[in-house]
């Protein structure tokens, strides 16, 4: 084997754009959301949804923060309970 076999490259050039701040660095909310039936334990109904963090930010200079998500992840729990309330009618 050869050194240029068991060298991970891209792991060197990740940190070293890591640490010229030049590695782009993407957020994404997630939300899983699951209802069963308590007897049975079936599934009702799932909802799963991504939401791009850069969708928060006004310009790539602003850091995003908690209190940014806060609003997203109570419309997205508000949207969840409407779907399952409909699911469970």
């Amino acid at each position: 084997m050869h050194a240029y076999e068991l060298i991970p490259f891209a792991a060197i050039a990740s940190g070293i754009k890591s640490a010229a701040g030049k590695r782009k660095q993407e957020v994404f909310l997630s939300f899983e959301g699951e209802v069963t039936d308590s007897v049975t334990g079936e599934r009702l109904g799932i909802a799963v949804r991504k939401v791009p963090g850069k969708q928060l930010l006004k310009d790539e200079s602003q850091q995003l923060t908690v209190d940014m998500m806060k609003p997203v992840i109570d419309d997205k729990a508000s949207n969840a309970r409407k779907i399952f309330d409909a699911v469970l009618k």
